[in-house]
């Protein structure tokens, strides 16, 4: 399997330039409430973790080292060349000797093709590999922007309770001004506005923790200080993309696990055919020219063939031939587990998002029907004929449905991305698919 590889210069220009004039500083933490110009979007996310992160990078040094393993199998079937020289002096007399020699393997039974085959599946699965890694990092990322953009919306939430909360505190006090509500309307509304307080401190902390656990996903090095950025929340999928059986058949044909785990597969079957191999005859061919000088000088041409037969090894080959058969049957039965693991991923992925999709349509209405409870309960206690704890309690109601909504969204990403996850989306894929859920 040939690869290629992006010259590093142009890799950097095309990938990391535009992130890095993305941020032009990555110290000191932007507040979430504080507006923002410049957006780092999913896809650029994506591109960033697949351009720099660290696991990747070990991923593609595997797959390098297992096409450099196919190289070192392919070299025994290529001629060898050999050249050596010498200079002897004793006494009064010097000698000098030189020789060539070519060796080409012509048959070994079919050894070195099955070590070639079996090399050439390992560098398949590395390749597989690495694509799962592709596969998991886009995960990774995917659900750490989402609970970014989660925590960004709770911090906004909690902004806009710590505003309502003042409001109530004005309108109590104006309204112990008047004689029309009790001092204790007063303290209570100050106890609201306290704990919103303590909230929103809670909630800038969960923002920061979110934007350094997306960086990390990212594989991006800050210096220990928040990235400053601001996120976009992506546009919602609208119900089930795919049936549960278009699914699990595009997971089977796709997914890189199950790919990586075939190519062992092969690569086990080759290798019992070489083990099977090991008392075959090998037939090789050798030509040179040597020289010599001293007392006289001579040199002469020579060619010939080399018949090895093994007749015996001490039962090795035998032995061979059980290690590998039993790694073969061990590798199907792993291939076969890893196909049923799979499928409950896909099941599981899919029957979530029906899930996901049913609280996020109770959690809109809830929303709505705390508004309006809050609505009338602010209009009741304006006119006299409510009180504070109404108001109070109401607040919060709000403030927890709020909340429970941003979740339910954030779950409804999640949920695809996990689906995309089990159905072995990686790469340029994960990119794409995030572009098609764009609104155009």
């Amino acid at each position: 399997m040939k690869k290629s590889f992006l010259p590093l210069p142009f890799l950097f220009l095309s990938v990391f330039l535009p992130v890095l004039l993305l941020f032009p500083a990555w110290t000191g933490a932007v507040p979430a409430e504080q507006t923002q110009t410049e957006i780092l979007t999913l896809e650029q996310a994506l591109k960033l973790a697949f351009a720099s992160h660290p696991d990747l990078a070990g991923g593609e040094a595997a797959l390098r080292s297992a096409a450099g393993s196919v190289a070192q199998e392919r070299a025994g079937t290529r001629p060898s060349l050999s050249a050596s020289a010498s200079h002897t002096s004793w006494e009064r007399e010097n000698s000098q000797s030189a020789s060539l020699k070519v060796q080409q393997l012509l048959s070994d039974g079919g050894k070195t093709s099955a070590a070639v085959r079996a090399a050439q599946r390992s560098e398949d699965a590395a390749a597989s590999d690495l694509e799962s890694l592709r596969n998991a990092l886009a995960y990774e990322v995917r659900t750490a922007y989402y609970e970014l953009v989660r925590a960004r919306q709770e911090l906004q939430v909690a902004l806009e309770m710590v505003s309502l909360y003042e409001k109530h505190l004005d309108k109590a006090k104006a309204l112990l001004a008047a004689g029309a509500s009790p001092k204790s309307d007063v303290t209570a509304a100050e106890v609201d506005l306290s704990q919103s307080r303590l909230d929103l401190a809670a909630a800038r902390a969960a923002a920061a923790q979110a934007a350094a656990a997306l960086e990390n996903a990212m594989g991006v090095r800050s210096n220990g200080a928040a990235p400053e950025y601001a996120v976009e929340e992506p546009p919602l999928p609208n119900g089930q993309t795919l049936s549960l059986e278009e699914a699990v058949q595009k997971a089977l044909a796709a997914h890189p696990d199950l790919r990586a785990k075939a190519f062992r597969v092969a690569e086990a079957e080759e290798t019992l055919r070489l083990s099977r191999k090991g008392l075959a005859p090998s037939l090789s061919a050798y030509g040179g020219y040597s020289w010599s000088s001293g007392g006289t000088s001579d040199s002469e041409w020579e060619a010939g063939l080399t018949l090895s037969v093994p007749l015996a090894d001490g039962g090795l080959t035998a032995a061979n031939i059980t290690v590998a058969e039993a790694k073969l049957d061990a590798v199907r039965a792993e291939e076969e587990r890893l196909r049923q693991t799979v499928l409950l991923e896909v099941r599981k992925a899919w029957l979530a998002i029906g899930e996901a999709e049913e609280k996020l349509k109770t959690a809109t209405v809830v929303v709505r029907q705390a508004k309006e409870n809050l609505d009338l309960a602010e209009g009741r206690y304006q006119v006299g004929v409510g009180s504070a704890l109404e108001v109070s309690d109401a607040a919060a109601s709000y403030s927890d449905a709020r909340k429970s909504l941003v979740q339910a969204r954030c779950d409804r990403l999640s949920a695809e991305a996990a689906l995309l996850k089990a159905m072995g989306v990686s790469g340029v894929a994960a990119i794409e698919s995030t572009n098609a859920a764009r609104p155009k």
